[in-house]
């Protein structure tokens, strides 16, 4: 399973330039600049969700190279493949966790109407709103093709929102 984590990294270091980081890190330093301690929310909640989409574009890519056909030949079965995709998942969302939590940590520094409780809290709120998104469409993913996780992902959005409606 090691071996297909590893792979996943691999393709994805070779799938996203680092333009992409680039482009991540202005913006991340443009809310905090101009938002200031609600960028550093916006951070907190978001960032974990930028690289959550990474396991699918993989899922598409390993499809396109016709790696899921090779991987029947591999001796691990079809449900470590898909776990390994899920350990992927959990590595990736969490460490994006941490990075955001770390800035939103030297947010709470330098502004100071801005709280470490109010930073673990955006931050746990973005590592479960991770989770909860890649939860849908991984298994989606594998269900319904290239289009399931996006078609997933509409789904749940107007889900919550509908619920939301109803707490207001």
């Amino acid at each position: 399973m090691k071996g297909l984590i590893l792979k996943d990294f691999y393709v994805m270091k070779e799938r996203i330039r680092p333009i992409n980081y680039i482009m991540i890190s202005i913006a991340v330093l443009a809310l905090l600049i101009y938002f200031q301690s609600t960028g550093a929310m916006y951070v907190a909640l978001f960032l974990p969700l930028l690289l959550v989409g990474v396991p699918k574009t993989i899922m598409v890519y390993d499809k396109q190279c016709k790696w899921d056909k090779m991987a029947i030949a591999l001796p691990v079965s079809r449900k470590k493949i898909i776990s390994s995709r899920y350990c992927f998942f959990l590595i990736l969302t969490s460490f994006m966790s941490v990075i955001s939590f770390c800035i939103c940590f030297v947010a709470s520094m330098l502004f100071k109407d801005f709280s470490l409780a109010m930073c673990v809290k955006f931050s746990l709120a973005g590592f479960a709103l991770a989770l909860f998104y890649g939860w849908i469409t991984i298994p989606t993913g594998y269900a319904m093709g290239s289009n399931g996780g996006p078609f997933a992902m509409i789904l749940s959005v107007m889900i919550s929102g509908r619920l939301g409606e109803h707490q207001l």
